[in-house]
Formats: structure tokens, C-alpha cells, sequence
């Protein structure tokens, strides 16, 4: 004995497919979207670091410059000019010390 087969079997299958698909064509857009927002997200981090990178060259420099105009004072400072002992006393009395270059 067979069991007839119903319409409402093949529509409610036809309905479950339909439905299983636009879950599956939902799940797979908001994984596109997603991947699209962490390219975004990781081209501004990319360019946030460029302009880190560049910021921290310039104070590396700045850094370098001011080390070597302290040496050089503190170098006058031993050698007895007054205005560069003065200078070196101040900064001193300040808590900052710097020694000549070696």
C-alpha cells in the first residue's frame, strides 16, 4: 500500500527550500559586509600608522637635536663659560641633567 502524495507535501517542501535559500543568501551578504567593514577598518589603521610612524620620525629628530645642543652646552659649561655653567645650574635646581658628549 502506497501513500498518496499530498499537495500541500511538495508546497510546504517548496516553501522550506525557499526559505532555507534566502537564510543562505542572508548569512552570505552579512559576511560580505562584514569583510567589507574590516578592509575599511583595516585601511584607517593602516593610515592612522603612516602618520604615527612619521610624527615619531620628526620627535626622534627633535630628540636628537635637542641631546645634542644639551652636550654641546654642558661641554661649554666645563670649558667655564659663564652663560652655558648658568644654564646648566637652572636646569639643574629643575631636576634635569645632561653631561657632555663622550
Amino acid at each position: 500500500m502506497t501513500i498518496p502524495s499530498s499537495p500541500f507535501r511538495s508546497r510546504g517542501s517548496v516553501s522550506l527550500q525557499v526559505a532555507v535559500l534566502l537564510l543562505i543568501v542572508a548569512v552570505a551578504m552579512a559576511v560580505l559586509l562584514d569583510i567589507k567593514n574590516m578592509r575599511r577598518g583595516h585601511a584607517a589603521l593602516l593610515e592612522q600608522k603612516q602618520s604615527q610612524e612619521t610624527a615619531l620620525e620628526e620627535a626622534i629628530k627633535v630628540k636628537n637635536q635637542l641631546e645634542a645642543l644639551a652636550g654641546q652646552t654642558a661641554l661649554l659649561a666645563e670649558q667655564g663659560n659663564p652663560n652655558a655653567q648658568a644654564l646648566v645650574e637652572q636646569l639643574r635646581e629643575q631636576g634635569i641633567e645632561f653631561h657632555p658628549p663622550r
